[in-house]
């Protein structure tokens, strides 16, 4: 069993003097806020960024207001995402697409996948594909 020590207010101070001024300067940062200027800010972000229904997948995940992701290095996987929601496939993507599938795969462009079933090897980004996909049918 694991027991847990109760914080006193003394505890939450920082335990050296630097320490402690940066912990009041976040304090004076955060107090100087007020509710208004926060609820302005929340309002600029939103007219900022398209509405997530708008977005396609490979929109979202490279947004940098959203996921901020990059697949300069990572081909095959937004070749793996646009397949699965249908997204044109440019002639460079579409090879890729029949390396991964080994020419046995049947891409239609615009028809969006219910189910997909990828054998992949290890590191090869099944965990970073099931997130974005995860992620974007939640929103």
């Amino acid at each position: 069993m694991v027991y847990y020590k109760k914080r006193t207010p003394e505890s939450y101070r920082g335990k050296t003097p630097e320490a402690e001024a940066r912990r009041l300067a976040n304090l004076k940062q955060n107090q100087a806020r007020t509710l208004e200027e926060m609820k302005k800010e929340a309002e600029k972000f939103q007219s900022q960024k398209k509405k997530l229904k708008d977005l396609n997948i490979i929109q979202f995940a490279e947004n940098p207001i959203i996921l901020g992701l990059s697949f300069k290095k990572r081909q095959p996987q937004k070749v793996i995402l646009k397949a699965l929601y249908g997204l044109p496939l440019n002639k460079k993507e579409l090879e890729i697409f029949n390396t991964l599938t080994k020419g046995k795969g049947k891409y239609t462009p615009g028809k969006e996948k219910t189910e997909a079933i990828l054998a992949l090897g290890a590191r090869s980004g099944k965990s970073f594909i099931a997130s974005i996909c995860a992620l974007y049918e939640a929103t």
